[in-house]
């Protein structure tokens, strides 16, 4: 039988002792046979553990195997805790030749081994060395009166803590105190449990070669319960949902990641079989932070990147490139082929906060904010410097959303990849109040900005193609429309021209109308506006006047044309005047007329 004698010794080449060996047959992976001599007595009669030798007092193994190549394991004092292997060890001398001698290890000076704290406590002073919790210890003078914790700190029971204690100085268990007044101290697994790391949980790959999800979710679910950070490294890749149904912090650690560039950094990786949202935080997630998070989808994907439903929300410097539909998109579950989950609910997605999102290269909308038609709750948000290139459709797209949110320095260029109507922001019909300060809009395969309801929406200094976009000075065209008070018939028209422009409330108008063979009844009416007059507001007149010229209109003699609003209708009123008195007109099968005027508008709310 081959005789192995040899020390081990930990990294500061301290001695290890009472640690226990495993050896492993290489092709089995199974722990082989150990004697005690070279008569085969069993190990276990030594070491108390079948087939494990144990080291001695020396951190020395000492044991007799057959010849043959070998894995050397090694595990803690408690003979569980495996610690790590040494491959292929060569134990081939011939049968009764001892093997060679491992280096001597240092234990110190004698009696140096305490078992419990006790032991410790209680050692000799002299002895300047100590092992204990596979640590050692040196006895060091010195005040530790108000250090004592006996992890780091252990007293003597015959030498006041005022005087010295025994210092544990290698370990997990090293501490360290920061130098400044009130600082305290604090050992090295409290620092690391400062956060969750995700690579700690089973299943967790950085290389993306397997799936990380429920490594993932089982990671946030400790990382909820011990209220700490959920730390994301390398580059995940996840099949299904993650599903943050409570507040939770995460962070991906690393470089900001940005698609072409050699060093992209970490990412979330979406393969191409997933239809599903990447990252879904529902109403229950209120203030839920993910700070720096990356999500990149190979193509062939489907479904969003991030979807918010709860409120309070932020993105902190997150990136979201190649989503199947939208990279971030905000607001109540809508009808969406892509999107898993219960029937359409109404959320609260109130006041989220995007600072630095990058959404880019997806095949809808980088930024969709749309909630359920009819409710409020995708509303009083902010995004800060948004970056929404190359979508397919839109770089900014809001609909269903009524109140104050904000967007700020946005960058919309190039977006329409796939939609030719694709806008840098598109404030779709019910996307009302929406501010926009500054920012660079261009490039864009439809345009850089369009409001389905013009001068609903507020944008401030924003470049569209060189072009200053300020909406409180918007303008555009209308179609009038000559109806019957009684029946609106209709009409062949020759010409419909209108423009009007619009300055805070107050829009101003110019309209030429020719037509013939109309077929309504009724005193004639002027329809089409872009919008209502003002219709409560004690400060405005109830009867607005505006400048008409006709011709073709019978009219009596000495009659003249007038024309105004009233507040009860969108529509403009047209009478006669002779002799001081108004009369309706009836209407008039053919004729032409010219409007220009003013009035107070009331812009939906």
């Amino acid at each position: 039988m081959h005789h192995y004698f040899e020390a081990l010794t930990n990294t500061s080449g301290e001695s290890l002792i009472g640690y226990f060996a495993r050896v492993i047959d290489r092709s089995t992976q199974s722990a082989v046979t150990l004697a005690s001599d070279e008569n085969g007595t069993p190990i276990v009669t030594v070491s108390g553990h079948a087939d494990m030798a144990k080291t001695d007092d020396y951190g020395n193994l000492d044991f007799y195997v057959e010849p043959g190549t070998y894995h050397l394991d090694i595990y803690a004092p408690d003979a569980t805790t495996f610690r790590y292997r040494v491959p292929n060890v060569g134990m081939s001398s011939t049968q009764g030749e001892r093997g060679p001698q491992g280096e001597k290890g240092d234990p110190g000076a004698a009696g140096n081994v305490a078992a419990n704290l006790t032991q410790l406590g209680n050692a000799a002073t002299t002895n300047t060395t100590m092992i204990y919790d596979q640590a050692t210890f040196t006895w060091t003078t010195g005040d530790f009166s108000a250090l004592i914790d006996n992890v780091n700190y252990v007293a003597s029971s015959s030498t006041p803590s005022t005087s010295g204690a025994w210092v544990r100085q290698s370990s997990t268990k090293v501490a360290h105190k920061p130098t400044g007044t009130g600082t305290r101290m604090r050992t090295s697994a409290q620092v690391m449990d400062e956060v969750v790391y995700a690579s700690n949980f089973t299943g967790y790959d950085e290389t993306g070669v397997t799936d990380s999800s429920a490594a993932i979710m089982a990671a946030d679910a400790v990382a909820r319960s011990r209220n700490k950070t959920l730390i994301l490294s390398g580059t995940p890749l996840v099949t299904q949902t993650l599903l943050i149904d409570a507040p939770t912090n995460w962070r991906m650690q690393g470089t900001h990641f940005k698609p072409g560039f050699p060093n992209a950094g970490p990412r979330i990786i979406k393969p191409a079989t997933m239809n599903a949202t990447v990252i879904r935080i529902t109403p229950n997630a209120y203030q839920t932070v993910l700070d720096g998070i990356a999500i990149a989808g190979i193509t062939g994907n489907g479904g969003d990147g991030i979807h918010i439903e709860a409120d309070c929300v932020t993105l902190l410097n997150c990136s979201v490139f190649r989503m199947g539909q939208d990279g971030v998109r905000i607001g109540s579950k809508v009808a969406n082929p892509y999107q898993a989950g219960p029937p359409a609910v109404n959320y609260n997605a109130n006041c989220f906060n995007l600072i630095s999102l990058h959404s880019a290269y997806n095949g809808r909308d980088g930024l969709h904010i749309n909630d359920l038609s009819g409710v409020t709750n995708a509303n009083a948000g902010a995004a800060l410097r948004p970056v929404l290139v190359a979508n397919g459709r839109h770089g900014l797209y809001v609909n269903n959303a009524y109140l104050g949110n904000s967007f700020i320095s946005p960058l919309g260029e190039a977006n329409g990849t796939t939609d030719p109507t694709g806008r840098g922001v598109y404030f779709d019909t019910n996307a009302l109040h929406q501010v926009v300060i500054g920012g660079d809009l261009e490039a864009n395969t439809g345009g850089d900005y369009f409001e389905a309801v013009p001068g609903a929406n507020c944008v401030y200094g924003a470049v569209g193609t060189g072009v200053r976009i300020f909406t409180q000075l918007a303008h555009g065209s209308w179609t009038p429309t000559i109806i019957g008070s009684t029946t609106a018939g209709t009409a062949t028209y020759t010409t419909q021209r209108g423009h009007y422009s619009v300055s805070g409330r107050m829009v101003s108008f110019m309209a030429e109308i020719v037509w013939s063979g109309h077929t309504g009844t009724g005193d004639l009416r002027v329809t089409g506006f872009p919008f209502s007059p003002l219709s409560v507001d004690s400060s405005v007149p109830n009867f607005v006047p505006a400048t008409i010229v006709s011709s073709g209109i019978t009219l009596a003699a000495g009659a003249q044309l007038k024309a105004g609003f009233n507040h009860n209708g969108n529509f403009l009123r047209v009478w006669t005047s002779n002799t001081g008195t108004l009369t309706t007109l009836a209407m008039q099968t053919a004729g032409t007329l010219y409007i220009q005027g003013a009035f107070m508008a009331g812009f939906p709310s």
